[in-house]
């Protein structure tokens, strides 16, 4: 069967919801091999993208009866991962982040290239991000909602509005529309990051954005 994804979806929670424990049991199914083409990142699906569904394959397994028995099912794991910089477009290193995930909290420190990453269930839609750049300053913190699998791929005009507010830039709402705010937005970042000025995305802005927001 053909799924089509939706705002919001990602490879992680479609499997799951088919029940597959891993996602590229989808993913690397040969019916799906021009959807694989057309998003060499599976991190990165588009709304109204179309995916074979595989019907589930059974395993047997002989067990003697009248006795009770456990079956462990592997799991690739889904996470989330954010990267925190600082102005100078720095790695955050050891910042003290907290996590909350349905009604779930998960505290840790960001790595050596600025992630704060945490395991999450896949069907997981929103999240909350509490952040302290320096652990011994309660005062100074930084709070984010976070929309899981909302990042739409470039070069599509919200993934950009997405992007640039991901990294500090008003552009006004995320809809796709290419108002004063997305240009305004658009040519300060250019202007950051030494580009020619002129409120388009093109391809050098385009570029020097994937490599700023990594994704």
């Amino acid at each position: 069967m053909d799924h089509v994804v939706s705002q919001g979806e990602c490879l992680s929670s479609i499997a799951w919801g088919y029940g597959f424990p891993d996602w590229r049991v989808i993913y690397n199914h040969p019916k799906n091999a021009d959807f694989k083409r057309l998003r060499p990142n599976p991190n990165l699906i588009f709304p109204g993208d179309v995916i074979y569904i595989p019907l589930p394959e059974f395993k047997e397994e002989a067990c003697p009866t009248g006795q009770r028995h456990r079956f462990k099912v592997e799991h690739e794991g889904t996470y989330l991962n954010v990267r925190l910089i600082d102005s100078d477009d720095k790695p955050i290193v050891g910042g003290k982040f907290v996590l909350t995930i349905d009604g779930q909290r998960f505290e840790g420190k960001t790595d050596g290239d600025g992630y704060a990453k945490q395991k999450i269930h896949p069907g997981s839609l929103l999240a909350r991000l509490e952040f302290w750049p320096d652990p011994r300053n309660a005062e100074a913190k930084h709070e984010w909602q976070v929309l899981i699998g909302h990042l739409d791929p470039l070069p599509n005009l919200a993934a950009v509005q997405a992007r640039l507010h991901n990294l500090g830039y008003d552009c006004g709402p995320v809809d796709g529309i290419d108002g004063p705010l997305t240009q305004a937005g658009v040519k300060q970042f250019q202007k950051d990051y030494d580009l020619l000025v002129d409120g388009i995305v093109g391809p050098q802005t385009r570029g020097k954005l994937l490599e700023v927001h990594v994704v």
